[in-house]
């Protein structure tokens, strides 16, 4: 995904990959259990600032803002974080950049 996004994406899900590659491996079933799930997570994080970067590039006017909450989600723990998240960031991207399209702000 990276070699398609902005360099500020690409950076980002890096960073995001290698604090994911960083954990420690799991060493039993349950941990086994808890670190698939958090690649899962992982990979919709991923998805989600693909995406969010794809909309900034197609809204300038709206890049800054994306940006900040691009970083801001990316920086987040990946334990508090689920699936749904990553739809609601998309969710809220989408909001922004709809408003910078209507109301150019």
């Amino acid at each position: 995904m990276s070699e398609l996004s902005s360099q500020f994406a690409a950076e980002l899900m890096t960073e995001v990959a290698e604090r994911f590659c960083a954990l420690p491996e799991p060493t039993s079933a349950v941990e086994t259990s808890l670190h698939q799930s958090l690649q899962v997570t992982v990979g919709g994080i991923l998805g989600a600032l693909a995406h969010a970067d794809s909309m900034a590039r197609l809204t300038p006017t709206a890049e800054g803002e994306v940006r900040t909450e691009m970083k801001s989600f990316a920086e987040r723990d990946f334990a508090l974080q689920s699936a749904i998240d990553s739809v609601r960031f998309g969710s809220k991207i989408g909001a922004i950049c709809s408003r910078h399209q209507i109301l150019g702000r």
